[in-house]
């Protein structure tokens, strides 16, 4: 990515954030009017869930200069944690012959 586009970037960021609630809704808003079946996928409290969101949005703009840091941060958050000896359990299904 060129240094002008991640300044770029960075400068609207600054904005977006200084209405981060708003920017927030919005975007829920118009996720779920583009795909409504996504909003059972959305429980609790949304405010807060928009804070995350915008949090998350914050980080990666501000590592978009070290993009090796940015993609290994994102790499750890999205790897599904390790089945656990519970939930190994319930996948093992009974079979009759």
């Amino acid at each position: 990515m060129k240094k002008e586009t991640i300044m770029l970037v960075q400068g609207s960021w600054k904005n977006v954030s200084a209405i981060a609630p708003q920017a927030a809704e919005l975007f829920y808003q118009n996720l779920f009017a583009a795909d409504p079946s996504l909003k059972p996928l959305f429980r609790g409290n949304m405010a807060e869930q928009g804070k995350k969101l915008m949090q998350m949005i914050g980080a990666a703009v501000g590592k978009l200069n070290d993009l090796e840091t940015l993609v290994a941060r994102v790499d750890e958050r999205t790897k599904p944690p390790p089945p656990s000896a519970k939930s190994k359990k319930s996948q093992i299904q009974t079979v009759s012959f």
